[in-house]
């Protein structure tokens, strides 16, 4: 993969190129269950993940996972602990052949850092805006608006464990299956080889409407 394939996923990135001209910033795949970074560790690296499904999830001493996010292209690892120099809040690993570019935080000079810094400061504080209204969409609004939503206007074409799904939207793996199968039995969508088709996009629209309205209109 090259600087050309890069700025296509990350376009606002442009001031790293002369890293890429020098051979610097190593693309990479990782498989399946393979470990990105651990919980508490320190982070070298910046991750600009580019395809591939991945999760980052912090695991509770009860046994149980919160996940904070879920990984299809087109994201950075690793920006918080850049700007505030810190050990990583949470682990993160590959759901499946996640690729991207790994920027190593010796080789960036004072020039690039500056500019790094900036722009990874504008996208955490949006980051930070969409996690908040995640989380009060989580804790006030019916699994079944919730769903809807994500179908809708989350959703990607990549294929997600239904675990995974479940822990995005703040619910268990069996209250998750039995929304899906009754929106499959009332032909909202269809869930094949754990991919989605949106069937009914109206009545979708109008279980979601609470929350689009309230949040993004």
């Amino acid at each position: 993969m090259s600087y050309s394939e890069f700025i296509k996923c990350f376009p606002k990135y442009n001031f790293l190129k002369p890293l890429f001209d020098k051979n610097l910033i190593p693309y990479k795949t990782w498989d399946k269950g393979e470990v990105i970074c651990r919980c508490n560790r320190e982070l070298d690296s910046l991750y600009f993940f580019t395809s591939g499904r991945g999760r980052a999830y912090r695991g509770l001493n009860n046994g149980k996972e919160v996940i904070y996010c879920l990984y299809s292209g087109k994201e950075i690892a690793g920006d918080v602990e850049f700007l505030i120099d810190t050990g990583t809040t949470c682990n993160i690993v590959s759901s499946g052949n996640l690729s991207g570019f790994r920027v190593k935080k010796s080789i960036i000079d004072e020039k690039i850092y500056n500019q790094l810094f900036n722009l990874l400061a504008k996208e955490v504080a949006y980051k930070f805006v969409t996690n908040s209204s995640s989380t009060t969409i989580k804790l006030g609004y019916k699994l079944e608006e919730r769903v809807a939503y994500y179908v809708l206007y989350e959703y990607v074409d990549s294929v997600y464990l239904m675990e995974e799904l479940a822990g995005l939207l703040g619910t268990t793996y069996r209250h998750l299956s039995r929304v899906f199968k009754k929106f499959n039995d009332e032909e909202l969508l269809r869930l094949d080889n754990k991919k989605i088709t949106i069937l009914n996009r109206r009545e979708l629209e109008r279980l979601s409407s609470v929350i689009k309205e309230e949040f993004y209109d």
